[in-house]
Parts: C-alpha cells; sequence; structure tokens
C-alpha cells in the first residue's frame, strides 16, 4: 500500500490566518497542507502588489517539498492585474516549481460561480472600495453580472481575519441582493466558508467562499470526489471540474 500522503502546497499572504484552518476543516486522511507565506498586512493595491513579488519564490520552496498541486490562496491578489493576470501567475508559479500544477483563489470561484449556475451575483467583501471596483471589472469581464458589491473598507488583514462569522452573517444580511441567482462572499482570510450554509438556507440560494472555491479546486485536481458536508453546496456536490489553466 502506498503510504504517501498527497501534499497541498500552500502559499498564503503572510497575515492569512484562516486559509489553513478552513483547509483543515475538511482535508482528507490522504492529503497534508504544506505552506509558504508571502508578506502582506494590509490589503491595499500597493500591498498586494508587492506580495505578488514573493510568490514565484514561494512556489519554488513548496516545488523542493515535492508537492502535488500548488495552492496561491489570495483572492485580490489574483484579479487585481485584471483579466487573464491570474492565469499568467499561476502559469509562472507553475514554471518555476518546474511543472507542478497550480489552482488559484479566482479561478476556482470563476469555475464554482459557473458550476453552480450563478450568472447574476451579489458580491460581498471585506475590502476597501478600490480593491471592490477591480473585483466588479474582472467579474463583469468574466461573463457575470453583478447585481451588487458591498465591502466593510477594512484594511488590516488582521482585522479582517478578526471578524467572527457572526459579524460576516450579519454583513451579508445587510446588503446581499435577493435578486442575484447567488452570492459570493470574497477573500480569503474572511472566515466565510462557517456561514455559507446559513447563508444558503436562510436566503434559498447558492453561496461560494473564497476558501470553499479554492478547496473544492484543489481537491478536484487532486481526484478526491467524495461530498463535503456543512460548508455549503458547492462542496456537498463537489463535481468533478476543469480549471482554465488545466
Amino acid at each position: 500500500m502506498d503510504s504517501r500522503k498527497r501534499r497541498i502546497g500552500l502559499i498564503i499572504p503572510s497575515s492569512n490566518s484562516t486559509v489553513e484552518p478552513d483547509f483543515h476543516y475538511v482535508l482528507p486522511d490522504n492529503a497534508s497542507l504544506h505552506s509558504a507565506r508571502v508578506f502582506l498586512v494590509e490589503t491595499t493595491i500597493e500591498s498586494l502588489e508587492r506580495m505578488n513579488l514573493e510568490a514565484e519564490s514561494a512556489a519554488k520552496s513548496l516545488a523542493s517539498a515535492d508537492v502535488d498541486v500548488i495552492t496561491y490562496a489570495c483572492t485580490s491578489g489574483s484579479f487585481l492585474g485584471g483579466p487573464g493576470y491570474d492565469q499568467d501567475l499561476l502559469s509562472r508559479l507553475t514554471t518555476v516549481s518546474g511543472g507542478v500544477g497550480s489552482i488559484g483563489t479566482t479561478p476556482a470561484v470563476i469555475a464554482a460561480l459557473n458550476s453552480q449556475e450563478i450568472k447574476k451575483v451579489s458580491v460581498v467583501t471585506p475590502y476597501l472600495d478600490s480593491i471592490n471596483e477591480r473585483l466588479t471589472e474582472f467579474l463583469t469581464h468574466s461573463g457575470f453580472e453583478v447585481a451588487s458589491m458591498a465591502g466593510q473598507q477594512l484594511i488590516s488583514n488582521l482585522d479582517i481575519g478578526d471578524q467572527s462569522p457572526d459579524q460576516i452573517l450579519e454583513f451579508c444580511r445587510n446588503n446581499l441582493d435577493q435578486s442575484a441567482d447567488g452570492f459570493f462572499l470574497s477573500c480569503t482570510n474572511w472566515r466565510a466558508i462557517e456561514i455559507a450554509d446559513y447563508v444558503e438556507t436562510e436566503f434559498g440560494k447558492p453561496v461560494v467562499t473564497s476558501n470553499q472555491a479554492t478547496i473544492w479546486a484543489t481537491l478536484n485536481f487532486l481526484g478526491f470526489k467524495q461530498p463535503i458536508n456543512g460548508f455549503g453546496s458547492l462542496l456537498t456536490k463537489h463535481p468533478s471540474v476543469k480549471m482554465a489553466n488545466q
């Protein structure tokens, strides 16, 4: 019997305290998580651009652990440069890692929204409006109608990670647009995966969160297809998915 676990190489912003716990909620017994951090303390456009400069070095380091996939878990960092930027970034990570397949949060979210048949989407984030504007443009260019976009205007990534699920749920209740087909809760440092089921039950519509989509795409890439309950219908359905960069 092959006892080697499937190894997930994870690149996250240095101040992110949410992605790793979210992965561990659902990680199969025969998979392990290995993280590299790229420096970020404020979610501003300038800080995100500087952070992305470190991503290639992080991918090269993770490849030395013989990981089976490299997942870059940062939503705003992967749509920052507009359409095509996310795919170019993932291509560079695969190249510097010697050919290890790469998953990014933004492509995962796009695939998840399509899988959930969400064409008109209402979005909530912890971001500044300057970042939300770029997210709106990215989603629109990707073929979605953005029914609404609301952000908490948080700058400190630590403040984002310190938001409780109850606070995020209340923000959803106050800002999600019921006319949408479904909802996107954006940011990998937001504890949104913990309320995905609650929002779906309360609003009766599908929910995609950054970490939920990232985990879904990563597990699919590695061939894990079993349904996962408690974190939204995306993981419960767990259909096969082909990412744009694969």
